[in-house]
């Protein structure tokens, strides 16, 4: 009966990550090495130009050591128009155009040698997404591959660095759909991985510290 009982908690545990809140990715929100920023435009929007600069409301960093300028935010989203182009406008938490909306999103990461950063991206709004370009920078000469990958669940699209840099700008455009109908942007949702990282996720280490203890009981106790 104890050995059933043992089984019955330690299966009920391997359940926690099935349950855990899931990112854009393939992984948990809280994995370390992960980070995890939305933009709601509720706060922290400025103008800048002839357009706008805003911090992410919610900046959920798992992990230490992040790359990320003084006095600055883990991520910054930069929205402007197209030279001759409409100007953007912004009210109520909403970036609309009767023209073009570009936005350019810079993400700070983890210092650490990473042969793959992984990034999926959710854009909320009116129009069509048109992935444009990639760009890192760790401060150094180091060569980088740039590679967009199309939507999948619920990001719009996604995008891998090689290797991991100390931080990226990922740029893309949102056109009216229809002719005489606006774009228009109401949030974004940024969820990024080190990839190839020795990082072990704290729901296996608890696991496996559990399963090695229950063993051993179990093992105490037929001997006894």
């Amino acid at each position: 009966m104890k050995r059933l009982l043992i089984t019955g908690f330690v299966c009920t545990l391997l359940t926690v990550p099935a349950m855990a809140v899931s990112s854009l990715g393939d992984w948990p929100i809280g994995t370390p090495g992960s980070i995890h920023l939305v933009w709601d435009f509720s706060s922290k929007v400025k103008p800048s130009g002839d357009g706008f600069v805003a911090d992410p409301q919610v900046a959920d960093v798992y992990g230490t050591g992040v790359h990320v300028p003084t006095g600055g935010a883990v991520g910054q989203a930069t929205i402007s128009s197209t030279p001759g182009d409409a100007v953007v406008t912004f009210a109520a938490g909403e970036f609309t155009n009767i023209d073009t909306i570009n936005v350019a999103l810079t993400i700070y990461n983890f210092e650490i040698s990473s042969a793959v950063k992984e990034i999926w991206v959710k854009i909320e709004g009116e129009g069509d997404v048109t992935p444009i370009a990639l760009k890192a920078t760790d401060g150094g000469s180091t060569d980088f591959s740039y590679e967009f990958l199309p939507a999948t669940g619920a990001a719009t699209f996604g995008a891998i660095i090689k290797p991991n840099p100390f931080f990226e700008e990922i740029d893309f455009a949102i056109d009216p759909a229809a002719a005489e109908s606006l774009a228009s942007l109401t949030s974004i949702t940024v969820d990024t991985i080190c990839r190839g990282t020795a990082i072990p996720a704290p729901a296996a280490l608890l696991l496996a510290t559990l399963g090695v203890s229950a063993v051993g009981w179990l093992r105490t106790k037929r001997y006894i």
